[in-house]
């Protein structure tokens, strides 16, 4: 998947690939103090567009919680344990993102765009869900603007 949604029918919502690879990679390469960090703002599973990273986050956030060691093998036999490895791309793109990740340090700035774009996916929803209500007939049109 790429940053940019394809030409014609094959449009993607927002996402940011790279700052999602970025946030996992940041937590593989110091899991405590990110995960605290990730904590503070809230972020969860949902704020990952691809379904692979929400899983790999979940498997890091549920360690994390326990106060069980966050690396690249006990996220990898927590996904195995729960069948989920392969669907993930196995310890290959486990590694891969520890190790394409710099640092740690830009953390901040990757969470910022991930918030954002789960933003603009949450009130496409919004939208969608609004038009196809009006393209129904259904409701009001102030009752409809007042639940936005």
């Amino acid at each position: 998947m790429s940053d940019e949604s394809k030409g014609g029918g094959d449009r993607l919502p927002p996402f940011s690939e790279a700052a999602e690879r970025s946030v996992l990679g940041c937590i593989l390469l110091d899991p405590v103090v990110v995960l605290n960090g990730l904590a503070e703002r809230r972020l969860e599973a949902d704020w990952f567009y691809d379904l692979r990273h929400q899983l790999i986050y979940q498997a890091a956030r549920t360690l994390h919680d326990a106060q069980k060691p966050v690396d690249t093998i006990s996220v990898q036999l927590w996904l195995k344990d729960g069948g989920h490895l392969d669907e993930v791309g196995g310890v290959a793109y486990l590694n891969e993102l520890q190790d394409t990740t710099p640092s740690a340090l830009n953390v901040g700035h990757y969470v910022e765009v991930l918030k954002e774009k789960f933003l603009l996916r949450r009130l496409l929803q919004i939208c969608t869900h609004a038009a196809g209500r009006l393209l129904n007939g259904e409701g009001e049109a102030e009752a409809l603007l007042l639940e936005l």
